[in-house]
């Protein structure tokens, strides 16, 4: 008669070997995230709390509820797009939908469009200019800019500009672009808002710099992913997108909460 531990001690291994092989069978997941000044919305954050502490975890958490293996690695933006389109990256986290996009890139879409439901996160761009620039936007023009906007290295925000005829011809990464504002050597600089404010804060420019009232752009960024991801992963990547949905609704009250609090304790003098 078979000892009834040692069926025991069977059936706990063959458990964990069927556990070992779906782990090992988990498709990787590689997403490229801007290594230059991405905090605190894509801050890395090692530990997987019930309330999420940044968009990385959101991504985390959708990853882990369909076994996905999340890599999360860090380049300079330029590198990170030059890489997902020669598809050494599976996604590209928080990539803002243009139309020529779509020429290299997989967006959750309807119709023509991208879909609200499945973005990332919803940002809004702010100007920055000196606490005492006469300055002003008023959400179509700018009234007093001479010399220009300056903007991060690769980013969205220069087509707007250059087609404003605002647009300073350099590019800075945002601290900098904040700093040169701060010291007069550049007139405004355009970044994600709760980016700046935490810069801000970071680098004490309270006193410095002032966010003019109207936002430059109001926009939704995203995870697109790349061809050759979509085309063999084809039922992943829609359950990837519902999954993040998910996890963006379930923690967003908590990312807000928290992003307004820096805000807040930012103090900018917005004007």
């Amino acid at each position: 008669m078979i000892n009834g531990r040692l069926i025991a001690c069977f059936i706990g291994l063959l458990c964990f070997l069927i556990a070992f092989e779906s782990r090992a069978q988990s498709p990787y997941f590689r997403v490229c995230v801007d290594e230059q000044d991405t905090s605190p919305l894509l801050a890395a954050s090692p530990n997987l709390q019930s309330s999420s502490n940044s968009l990385i975890d959101l991504m985390s958490h959708a990853a882990q509820d369909l076994n996905l293996t999340l890599q999360v690695v860090r380049y300079p933006w330029q590198r990170c797009i030059a890489k997902f389109k020669s598809g050494d990256m599976d996604a590209i986290v928080g990539l803002v939908w243009q139309k020529e996009y779509e020429q290299w890139a997989v967006f959750p879409m309807q119709a023509s469009l991208p879909d609200e439901n499945y973005r990332l996160w919803h940002a809004n761009y702010s100007i920055y200019v000196a606490k005492d620039s006469d300055i002003k936007w008023d959400g179509v023009n700018f009234i007093g800019l001479n010399s220009g906007a300056s903007v991060s290295p690769g980013h969205f925000i220069e087509k707007s500009l250059k087609q404003l005829q605002a647009f300073t011809s350099k590019f800075y990464p945002p601290a900098d672009g904040l700093r040169l504002v701060s010291l007069k050597h550049l007139e405004a600089y355009v970044v994600e808002t709760a980016l700046a404010r935490a810069l801000i804060k970071q680098h004490g420019l309270e006193h410095e710099l002032k966010e003019l009232n109207v936002p430059f752009v109001d926009t939704n960024w995203y995870v697109p992913v790349s061809e050759k991801w979509a085309a063999n992963n084809p039922e992943l990547v829609q359950q990837f997108w519902q999954a993040l949905r998910q996890e963006r609704i379930k923690h967003a009250p908590n990312l807000l909460a928290r992003y307004s609090q820096i805000s807040k304790s930012s103090s900018i003098g917005a004007r």
